[in-house]
């Protein structure tokens, strides 16, 4: 497999690829009579008496697998990676809504974009005891540069230098991070965990998060780690591990009240449901489902023909409906919950098939994108305008459209005959129920704009092939955007399938990235509008991710699709009436 396809295997999200943020062998399906509880500690009611039906061991209780480390860079098992969580911390932690927020860092300035002067706690110690100083960060961030989970998101890091004070003495609590091209929001990416120089090879490194690993008396388990700063509000002295192999194994260990905290994808097919009623929490995620375009493909060239497939979905169906509100309608590629996400924006391309029609014959004119009422010259916008093949195929069509004959002669032929539109092929990656049902009501509603939609649904791997070969018209994607939601790659990189490289120039993503808190609205407007005018994709939403527990244990639980226990220290938990 080439360079590209392991990328995209990386980035393109079925089941199975999820991260290591995620509790389980595998991802359970929910029953209908599970209730919902919300995640937010300010709006959660306090704890109800625990379910009867449910034995109570009087102990906190989650999964790991025996046979795989705790090490967040060499672990391979999801349970193990997601128990990292309690035991690792980064130097920022990825917060609700998609916001950095300072753990081991003290700040991080900058005077261009580029160079980012990083100041660390002092005062922080490991696990062992270690003094944790630059050196630690400068090594976990190497091998984080070097690791399938954050990778991605460090590949504009092109460097970094220590800092000296004005004797010349090494700083040991201070460094500059070189960046490739600038970015103002380069906190969310600085996420990764930091463990002690040297103990990349260690099954279990030291951290510095709020509990530590223990395998005493041969009963593994996370004990209270007392120079954490939040040692004295965690609510469990100790968290139990309980060893899990099979999902089979898992589901029995929660039905049977022996383990407490489970992640599920409740979207996921084939996955054993839970016994019974339990509490579950939703929480964001940046995983995008959306339709790609191949431009190469003669119906696909024209811009009104996509746009028009965009209006036809509707996301708010799919999302409520089809994925059983596990999932949030967008159709703009950046997350509802950002603070920056323009709901009017989102509102004049939602859902209208009767504008959807309107636009394929030729009633209607979406418009080019009005980089005008954002602030750039005339100049910049006749220059986009002429590196953007659709408005040179559409000025040559204009053309033809002026020729009288030409208008008679397609008259007559539809008087003649009004012949069905194209037959379309629309892509899908197969094995997954819930992405088929997805997929048949995407076909159904182009359908419903006069086209024959067959839907090719294949092996993942030949889904790969089928993309890279252009051996498609439209297909069914999911992608896992970075925490800054950088579409690069989408556009640009090794996810740009379909030829749709030339449609949206790279400067509105890098000013969209390169923006601060006071103009980010504005640019990711900018940047949206272009995307949405010139429609190489239809978003569709982004999918949620949940954490079920044992109905009133936990309450207060913040999860995020990096840690399922942020924030652990707010948490209210009742384990037993005995407690």
């Amino acid at each position: 497999m080439g360079y590209s396809q392991k990328k995209f295997l990386a980035l393109l999200l079925v089941a199975v690829l999820l991260s290591g943020a995620l509790v389980g062998c595998g991802l359970i399906q929910a029953p209908d009579d599970v209730s919902f509880v919300d995640g937010d500690p300010a709006t959660t009611p306090e704890p109800t008496a625990i379910d009867t039906r449910i034995p109570c061991d009087g102990r906190i209780s989650i999964a790991f697998v025996p046979g795989d480390a705790l090490n967040p860079y060499t672990s391979t098992s999801r349970d193990n990676l997601s128990v990292g969580g309690l035991l690792y911390e980064g130097l920022y932690a990825l917060g609700e809504n998609f916001t950095a927020i300072p753990t081991l860092a003290e700040g991080i300035t900058t005077l261009d974009g580029r160079r980012y002067t990083l100041e660390i706690q002092s005062g922080v110690t490991f696990h062992n005891g270690a003094r944790l100083t630059v050196d630690d960060v400068i090594y976990s961030l190497d091998r984080a540069q070097n690791s399938a989970r954050f990778g991605g998101r460090l590949e504009i890091v092109s460097g970094y230098e220590r800092r000296y004070d004005a004797a010349g003495e090494r700083l040991d609590y201070e460094m500059d991070i070189i960046l490739s091209r600038v970015h103002g929001n380069i906190p969310v990416l600085l996420t990764f965990p930091i463990i002690p120089r040297g103990s990349f090879g260690w099954t279990v490194p030291p951290g510095t998060g709020p509990y530590r690993f223990t395998e005493e008396d041969g009963l593994p388990r996370l004990v209270r780690f007392p120079a954490h700063p939040h040692s004295d509000s965690v609510p469990m002295e100790t968290i139990y591990l309980t060893e899990v192999v099979t999902q089979e194994q898992m589901t029995a260990h929660f039905n049977a009240g022996i383990l407490d905290i489970l992640a599920l994808e409740l979207t996921a097919t084939g996955e054993p449901q839970l016994a019974a009623t339990r509490e579950l929490r939703h929480f964001e995620t940046s995983l995008m489902d959306y339709v790609g375009f191949n431009i190469q493909r003669p119906e696909m060239r024209r811009a009104e023909v996509r746009q028009a497939i965009s209006y036809a979905i509707d996301r708010a169906y799919i999302a409520e409906n089809i994925m059983r509100g596990a999932a949030v309608a967008s159709a703009l590629p950046i997350h509802p919950a950002l603070f920056y996400y323009d709901t009017l924006l989102a509102a004049e391309f939602s859902f209208d098939l009767s504008f959807a029609r309107q636009l394929l014959e030729g009633e209607v004119t979406l418009g080019r994108p009005q980089t005008q009422e954002r602030g750039d010259s005339d100049t910049d916008d006749e220059e986009h305008d002429a590196e953007s093949p659709l408005l040179q195929d559409a000025e040559e069509g204009d053309e033809d459209d002026d020729d009288p004959d030409d208008e008679t002669e397609d008259d007559e032929d539809e008087d003649e005959d009004e012949s069905p539109r194209a037959q379309l092929t629309l892509l899908v990656a197969g094995g997954n129920t819930n992405r088929m049902d997805v997929a048949v009501y995407i076909a159904a509603s182009i359908a419903e704009l006069g086209y024959q939609v067959i839907i090719d649904d294949r092996p993942y791997n030949e889904f790969l092939e089928a993309l890279e070969d252009g051996d498609f018209d439209l297909f069914y994607g999911q992608v896992r955007l970075q925490p800054d939601f950088d579409l690069t790659e989408l556009f640009h990189g090794d996810l740009a399938f379909g030829g749709i490289r030339p449609l949206v120039d790279m400067r509105y993503i890098d000013d969209f990235l390169a923006s601060g808190q006071s103009d980010r609205s504005e640019l990711a407007a900018r940047m949206c509008r272009v995307i949405l005018t010139e429609a190489p994709f239809a978003v569709i939403g982004f999918r949620h991710l949940s954490v079920a527990t044992q109905r009133g244990v936990v309450v207060g639980m913040q999860p995020t699709q990096e840690n399922l226990y942020h924030n652990v220290w707010e948490w209210i938990v009742a384990l037993s009436e005995e407690e």
